[in-house]
């Protein structure tokens, strides 16, 4: 993966991150409510994984021209574990 393309990959996920602390945080909630799924950290985790993997697999498309590969998504995860995790902590909390 180019230098560039991880660059966009952290700054667009940190955006998305901060913008689910400060905004978001009861409309996650009500959303996961509307499928019955259960609001704790373990579906917070998924949740953020799966936003990780769309901001990941668009900027890799964008500025590669080609698809993520499995192993990428799972270096970047590696990578972004600790800040998922905080926010995932710091959302329950509020919550």
């Amino acid at each position: 993966m180019q230098a560039e393309t991880e660059a966009v990959i952290n700054k667009k996920f940190r955006k998305s991150l901060r913008a689910h602390k400060e905004r978001h945080k009861e409309n996650l909630k009500a959303l996961f409510s509307i499928f019955g799924i259960p609001f704790n950290s373990d579906t917070l985790t998924a949740y953020f994984l799966g936003v990780l993997r769309a901001v990941s697999f668009d900027s890799k498309a964008f500025i590669e021209a080609r698809g993520l590969e499995w192993s990428e998504l799972m270096n970047i995860a590696k990578k972004k574990r600790d800040e998922i995790l905080a926010t995932v902590k710091d959302i329950e909390k509020d919550c």
